[in-house]
């Protein structure tokens, strides 16, 4: 009768551990499927970096990674300057590999000038999503050095950055890295065709390190008119979006 009790209590416990852990799953999974929040419930839950000296560790993100990522997330124009070593890449991971994962059917393209770069980014990703547990990725049906398909119909790949980039196809996220030091030839011709474009993007992410002193290129043009809200009499009824439609966060140490 002894054994029957204890085996009794042990079922129930083993019910009970069985259960909560089905809840923490449930509740997690609805948690980073939030619209809102679910991309910032992801980063600080479920993504790792690779630490140089302490290996794979949890990230945990500063304030001005935070407001980057927000800036990523509730803007589809979006230009963001941060100084060098300031995580900007590991935000552009996180955002990326969570909107592919719990956004389905999602193409997102990395671009930028220097193929070494993306190719990093890429690198990135892929760990990030191997360090994810089970439960929270999606399955992958195709990898490589410059693309990852899930099978949720998402998939991430990374491209030089050319004119023929959104040439013929539907873009959810187009997320152009370094942005203010591609050389003005290949910006040029690539922005024109992207203007021809633009309504089959939904969502533009720009990203770079701080532009050189007295820069006149592209991405200080750009951030340039995200600062100006000269087209509202009431600066706060911009809801933070320039002139020229974009949204722009600066980080300057």
């Amino acid at each position: 009768m002894t054994q029957i009790i204890n085996d009794t209590i042990e079922l129930e416990n083993t019910k009970t551990v069985i259960e909560n852990r089905v809840n923490e799953i449930r509740t997690n999974l609805l948690k980073c499927a939030d619209s809102k929040n679910g991309y910032l419930h992801f980063a600080k839950n479920f993504f790792h970096i690779q630490h140089p000296i302490r290996g794979k560790i949890k990230f945990d993100p500063y304030i001005h990674q935070t407001n980057l990522l927000k800036s990523m997330h509730e803007y589809c124009r979006n230009i963001n300057e941060l100084p060098r070593q300031s995580g900007k890449s590991t935000c552009e991971t996180v955002y990326l590999l969570w909107y592919a994962m719990f956004v389905p059917n999602s193409t997102i393209v990395v671009a930028g000038h220097n193929p070494h770069s993306v190719r990093e980014i890429m690198r990135h990703i892929q760990y990030a999503y191997n360090a994810c547990p089970d439960y929270i990725r999606c399955g992958v049906t195709d990898i490589d050095k410059m693309r990852i398909s899930f099978d949720n119909g998402s998939n991430i790949q990374v491209e030089s950055l050319t004119e023929t980039i959104s040439r013929g196809r539907k873009i959810s996220i187009l997320c152009l890295d370094e942005y203010a030091w591609a050389p003005t030839e290949v910006v040029s011709k690539f922005w024109a065709s992207l203007s021809l474009t633009l309504d089959t993007i939904d969502k533009i992410i720009i990203t770079s390190t701080s532009c050189p002193e007295d820069s006149e290129n592209h991405f200080a043009s750009i951030l340039e008119g995200s600062q100006d809200f000269s087209y509202q009499i009431d600066k706060e009824k911009s809801n933070g979006i320039g002139r020229n439609g974009f949204h722009g966060y600066r980080v300057q140490w």
